[in-house]
């Protein structure tokens, strides 16, 4: 689904995702981070407005979260994802 050599853009888009899903349980990103440090997450999921990259359980949150969702709108991931993903 990514281009070619976009791995690195994509992970900063994901990881700022994070930071702002951070901020709507805890206000201090920085100590969160450290007892639930961010990482990728294989299960993507194109949707009308995007992708969603959801989390399992304890992957970057207690269970109390339940299985987080970062969202990406495809405004942002042009030039990142294939075209062709990315509905017109």
């Amino acid at each position: 689904m990514l281009q070619s050599g976009k791995k690195p853009q994509v992970k900063a888009l994901i990881y700022n995702a994070y930071k702002d899903w951070v901020k709507t349980v805890d206000k201090d990103v920085k100590n969160y981070e450290k007892n639930w440090p961010f990482t990728l997450s294989d299960n993507v999921t194109l949707t009308d407005k995007g992708i969603d990259i959801r989390y399992q359980h304890y992957a970057i949150a207690p269970y109390v979260y339940g299985m987080p969702v970062l969202s990406i709108p495809y405004d942002k991931l042009v030039g990142i994802i294939q075209p062709r993903f990315i509905p017109k």
